[in-house]
């Protein structure tokens, strides 16, 4: 069992658990492993066969190293769909809220072609992204990137583009949703590219939706991703984004809004 699952796996047998420092984000814990466990804690409440359709998330304040408790809430349990709630807090604080919508497939007439996957060179010809401590984000050390879109961060780019390759760096990994949002949330937001220099980046909100999940999927295979900015101005920005397997599925749209502190 892989690091990540070890935490994923916590959160199902505990409501209460420590968020680990070697996932750190500046001065909070990395937002995707937040998200993930906090998906983990959910789906444990979910009917047998429904799947994970959309999820929102708001980062209401810093989840920090230490204890952190989460809180499930049924919010309506139909016959094909539940929607559910879960907020961690710390030290009596709801620092973090998700929302999120499980249900079962159905037939339909309405279908619409996803996106294709963005044209990318093979990953094991790119050149892996090194972590340096200190420079980079703890978390950044569980996952190996392999840049295809747009410019590096803090590189002062006229466009607001980011994305390429990712997979998490142990084997054999399992995969579910709360993986999957570890995975999307690994890249930067798509406007740091823009940043003449270092400078924060928050992100408030975060929301996706997502298609059926295959089996046989591992969260150390690889997955491509691509995110562009929508707008920016005032100080906040938003991105959209798409991650697929690397057989071309789309998995998930992502969509997030970051405060801009530039």
């Amino acid at each position: 069992m892989t690091i990540l699952d070890e935490l994923l796996a916590t959160t199902i047998q505990a409501h209460v658990m420590e968020m680990p420092a070697a996932w750190g984000q500046g001065r909070a814990v990395y937002g995707g492993l937040v998200a993930a466990l906090m998906m983990s804690r959910l789906q444990g409440s979910v009917a047998a066969g429904q799947v994970l359709r959309a999820m929102s998330l708001s980062f209401v304040g810093p989840v920090n190293e230490g204890s952190a408790e989460f809180v499930v809430e049924v919010l309506r349990q139909g016959k094909s769909v539940t929607h559910l709630s879960c907020r961690l807090l710390q030290e009596g604080e709801v620092r973090c809220v998700m929302l999120a919508c499980f249900g079962h497939g159905r037939l339909s007439q309405i279908i619409v072609k996803p996106s294709e996957m963005p044209s990318a060179a093979d990953p094991s010809s790119l050149a892996a992204l090194p972590h340096i401590p200190g420079v980079m984000p703890e978390f950044t050390q569980w996952f190996d990137y392999r840049y295809v879109d747009g410019d590096p961060p803090f590189s002062h780019s006229r466009q607001g583009v980011i994305g390429g390759w990712i997979r998490l760096q142990e084997p054999e990994s399992a995969f579910s949703a709360a993986h999957l949002l570890a995975l999307i949330d690994a890249w930067p937001p798509a406007v740091l590219p823009m940043y003449p220099g270092p400078a924060p980046i928050s992100t408030m909100t975060w929301s996706a939706e997502f298609s059926d999940i295959p089996e046989g999927l591992s969260a150390s295979q690889w997955f491509r991703y691509r995110a562009d900015s929508g707008m920016s101005a005032a100080g906040y920005a938003s991105t959209q984004a798409g991650i697929w397997t690397d057989q071309g599925k789309l998995l998930a749209i992502s969509h997030q809004s970051v405060a801009v502190f530039r």
